[in-house]
């Protein structure tokens, strides 16, 4: 009975470990994605990037990727840039940020895509959203005040 729980123990540890593991050491050379696989906020340096078998690589936004050779989006696959920062400001400020891809030449094959969609600021948030704003439960009616920078004459 000992020796069961240890191995169930040393399993545990060994899965926890493996998985630290793909955090802490991230991909680089030649890069071919096959399973669905998220990417956390970072760096990343490739030499080429294929994204296939209909899966989806998701990049946490604020990362950067730099492929020196080719970026491959083939067989209904997806690369899904997200955002960051997109639901309040950061220090007084709005400071929503994606994901920056740099690469020698990018090909996206028919029915695959590189998407940010539904990746931008949350609804009524961001600097474009109202920054006062009145709304009656009473009929239905809303009246917004939108806040516009004061101008100066000269």
């Amino acid at each position: 009975m000992l020796t069961r729980w240890f191995c169930v123990l040393f399993l545990v540890i060994a899965v926890v470990l493996t998985a630290g593991a793909a955090i802490a050491d991230p991909p680089s050379g030649d890069v071919v994605i096959s399973a669905n696989t998220s990417w956390p906020e970072g760096t990343y340096q490739l030499e080429s990037l294929t994204v296939n078998s209909g899966v989806t690589l998701t990049i946490a936004g604020g990362s950067t990727v730099n492929v020196s050779g080719t970026v491959l989006v083939t067989g209904a696959s997806t690369i899904l840039l997200q955002g960051k920062n997109t639901t309040a400001q950061v220090a007084g400020q709005w400071q929503g940020t994606g994901v920056t891809i740099n690469a020698g030449s990018i090909t996206v094959d028919a029915g695959s895509k590189i998407s940010a969609d539904g990746q931008g600021y949350a609804a009524g948030a961001g600097p474009g959203a109202p920054q006062n704003h009145r709304c009656s439960s009473i009929g239905w009616s809303c009246t917004l005040n939108p806040v516009f920078p004061s101008r100066s004459q000269s």
